[in-house]
């Protein structure tokens, strides 16, 4: 069901529910939509609310796939809780917060993310390998339009988990070599504290 600027009429039996372009006032939101089990997918783009996006999200929780655009942080606070059976999230959004990336992180079945922001520091990206590290995740997709994440700061992202790929801006990023350590080297400590101990 896809609905485009007109005042929602939601038919329950649809396992499928993109709002676009349309006006969801709180008084929709808590009285003309009830708790649901049957919507599985759900798209939230242009949609202008009076209210947090999470108060829509508590009424389908179990969502398998959301595609959804905000432009603030507000829009996405203290909702994952209601999100425990998603597996495909795509965010489309200004700039990305900590506390987005927090909140991706209680999401505890997510398989595949897809994040398309104008603006994402550094700083914050780094913050991804809590979401890479998550064991359900399968792969990462992250495309920014303006501003340039360092390659050597994606790669220890792609490290927190190597059975999830990561894209960036369309390019495969690759994990760091793992560390080996020099047998020889703990043979040479061995020998000096045996040493030592004779000496004694």
């Amino acid at each position: 069901m896809e609905l485009r600027n007109q005042t929602p009429a939601i038919n329950l039996p649809n396992e499928e529910l993109a709002l676009k372009g349309c006006c969801l006032r709180p008084t929709f939101i808590y009285f003309a939509l009830p708790v649901t089990y049957s919507v599985k997918k759900l798209e939230c783009i242009g949609v202008m609310t009076e209210d947090r996006v999470g108060e829509l999200l508590y009424r389908c929780q179990f969502i398998r796939s959301l595609t959804l655009s905000v432009r603030n942080v507000h829009d996405m606070s203290h909702y994952a809780e209601c999100m425990q059976c998603l597996e495909d999230f795509t965010l489309l959004i200004d700039r990305v917060y900590p506390t987005i990336i927090n909140q991706m992180h209680e999401m505890l079945s997510l398989e595949r993310l897809v994040i398309k922001a104008k603006l994402f520091s550094k700083t914050n990206f780094k913050l991804l390998h809590k979401v890479m590290a998550l064991p359900t995740m399968k792969s990462l997709t992250v495309t920014v339009t303006e501003g340039l994440i360092p390659r050597y700061v994606a790669r220890k992202v792609a490290s927190a988990n190597r059975a999830c790929s990561l894209v960036l801006n369309g390019e495969r990023i690759d994990a760091l070599p793992l560390l080996v350590r020099s047998t020889g080297r703990k043979r040479k400590v061995a020998s000096v504290a045996v040493v030592s101990e004779a000496t004694n």
